[in-house]
C-alpha cells in the first residue's frame, strides 16, 4: 500500500489526476488521507457530486475532523455556491482554529467575493501558521498584484517560487509581476535555459517580450550616450573654433578622432568628419581652421599614424 500510496500522491503533486485516481481506488485497505485523495481527485476532474459525497461520508464518519468540512468548502466555492461554502468553513473553523487550510480556503473565498483586503487578511493568517505554504503565497501574491502593490506581491511570488519552483502558474505569476515592475533581467535570469519555460508557451511568452525589452532598452541607452558623446564633442569643436582662431587649450586632433567615433556608431556612418562638420552648420572658415589645427598637431601625436586631412 505504501509504495502505490506514494506513487498516487507524487502523480496528484504533478497534476495527473486521473492516474492517480485510479491508484487511489485501487489501495483496499482506505483510510482517511486515501479517502481525502480521492475526494481530491474528483474535485480536480470536476466530478463534483461525486467528491461530496466522499466529504460528506468522511464528515458523518467524524464530525470532529476538519478535513472534510474545508474540502467541501473548497468544492462549494468551485461550485459557485459562496453561502454555502462559508458554512462549511465556519464549521471548519470552529473545529479547528489553528488549521491553514482553513484560513487559505477563507482567502479564496473572499476572493470570489472580490474582496481583495480581506482575502489578504486571511491568507496572512495561513501563513502566520505555515509561512513557507507555496499556494497560500502564490494566491497572496495575486492579491497584492491586483491592488498595485508590486513590491509585496514580489515577495510573495519570490517565496512560492522558491518552495516550489516547478508550478507553472507560480513561475507564470511571478515573471506577470516581474514584468511589470520592468524587471526585465530577472525574468530573462529565471526562465532562460529552463526547460518548464522552453516547454510551456505562456513562460516562453514571457521570456521572449523580456529580451525585447532588453534590447529597447539597450538602443534606447545606446542613442542617449551616443548623443551626449555628440554634444560635448560638438562643444569641443566650438573651442578648437574660439573667435575664429585655434585655440591651443583643445585639440583638433582629439575632436576629429570623437567625431569618428560617433560617425561609426551613429546613423551617420556614411559620412565622413569633414562633411559632416560643414552639414553641421559651419562654414568654410571654420573648416579651414579645423583643418590647419588638425594638421599642425598631428605630429606630436605619435601613436597615430594617419596622414594630413586635405581641404574639402
Amino acid at each position: 500500500m505504501n509504495k502505490t500510496f506514494f506513487l498516487a500522491e507524487e502523480m496528484y503533486a504533478d497534476g495527473d489526476y486521473k492516474n492517480a485516481l485510479d491508484l487511489f481506488r485501487s489501495i483496499e485497505n482506505k483510510d482517511d488521507d486515501v479517502l481525502n485523495y480521492i475526494g481530491s481527485c474528483y474535485i480536480q476532474l470536476k466530478e463534483f457530486n461525486l467528491a461530496e459525497s466522499i466529504f460528506v461520508k468522511q464528515k458523518e464518519a467524524n464530525p470532529n475532523n476538519a478535513r472534510p468540512y474545508y474540502k467541501l468548502g473548497q468544492l462549494y466555492i468551485l461550485k459557485g455556491d459562496l453561502e454555502t461554502a462559508e458554512s462549511y468553513l465556519q464549521s471548519a473553523l470552529s473545529i479547528d482554529p489553528k488549521c491553514s487550510e482553513i484560513y487559505f480556503y477563507y482567502g479564496v473565498l473572499y476572493e470570489h467575493k472580490q474582496n481583495l483586503p480581506e482575502a489578504i487578511n486571511q491568507y496572512e493568517k495561513a501563513l502566520e501558521i505555515n509561512p513557507d505554504d507555496p499556494d497560500v503565497n502564490h494566491n497572496l501574491s495575486s492579491c497584492y498584484f491586483r491592488l498595485g502593490k508590486y513590491d509585496k506581491a514580489l515577495n510573495a511570488a519570490y517565496t512560492a517560487y522558491n518552495e516550489d519552483p516547478y508550478d507553472k502558474d507560480i513561475m507564470f505569476n511571478l515573471g506577470l509581476i516581474l514584468i511589470r515592475m520592468k524587471k526585465y533581467e530577472q525574468v530573462v535570469s529565471l526562465f532562460n535555459n529552463n526547460e518548464i519555460a522552453e516547454s510551456d508557451s505562456d513562460l516562453k511568452n514571457q521570456l521572449n517580450y523580456a529580451l525585447e525589452k532588453l534590447d529597447k532598452k539597450r538602443i534606447n541607452a545606446l542613442n542617449y550616450i551616443i548623443e551626449n558623446f555628440l554634444y560635448d564633442t560638438i562643444t569641443d569643436l566650438d573651442m578648437v573654433l574660439t573667435d575664429s582662431k585655434s585655440d591651443p587649450q583643445y585639440s583638433a586632433v582629439t575632436v576629429y578622432k570623437r567625431l569618428e567615433t560617433y560617425l561609426q556608431y551613429s546613423k551617420n556612418n556614411n559620412q565622413n568628419v569633414l562633411d559632416f562638420i560643414k552639414n553641421s552648420g559651419y562654414d568654410k572658415n571654420d573648416i579651414k581652421i579645423f583643418i590647419e589645427k588638425y594638421n599642425a598637431e598631428i605630429p606630436a601625436y605619435r601613436e597615430y599614424t594617419d596622414p594630413e586631412i586635405k581641404p574639402i
